[in-house]
């Protein structure tokens, strides 16, 4: 990736490998920021549906166990990867909305997110989720 190799950019990317603490958000492939920002387009989005997507943080997108989905869209983010995220031992992410329940739980399940910073609705929903399967 080029943006990677550039300078300012990869100092950054060292700092975030040595972090203890992240917070981050969580989306969901139904509603994501990166359409309506127009950064993924609507082909893209329905290759990662297709892929197994359920989730993202950070740019990327992950399937139902937490794991990356296999995209060609991993190659064009330039930030912090979900095995980085994994690394670091206190990752907060901070989301309401029980439309995202299943994207936290697959992010927990995968490793991703050790906290969260939500609201009741989602807790709920979170805790039917997880006694249901």
């Amino acid at each position: 990736n080029t943006m990677v190799a550039l300078d300012q950019i990869r100092r950054v990317l060292d700092e975030l490998r040595g972090a203890d603490l992240a917070l981050v958000g969580v989306g969901t492939l139904e509603d994501s920021i990166f359409l309506v920002r127009r950064a993924v387009d609507q082909t893209t989005l329905s290759e990662l549906v297709n892929a197994g997507g359920v989730g993202e943080t950070c740019g990327h997108f992950y399937d139902a166990a937490g794991c990356d989905c296999i995209h060609p869209h991993r190659e064009r983010v330039a930030g912090i990867e979900l095995d980085w995220l994994r690394a670091i031992p206190n990752v907060v992410g901070v989301v309401t909305g029980e439309d995202r329940a299943q994207a936290v739980l697959s992010g927990i399940r995968g490793g991703i997110y050790k906290s969260l910073v939500t609201n009741s609705a989602l807790a709920r929903r979170l805790l039917e989720l997880a006694k249901s399967s």
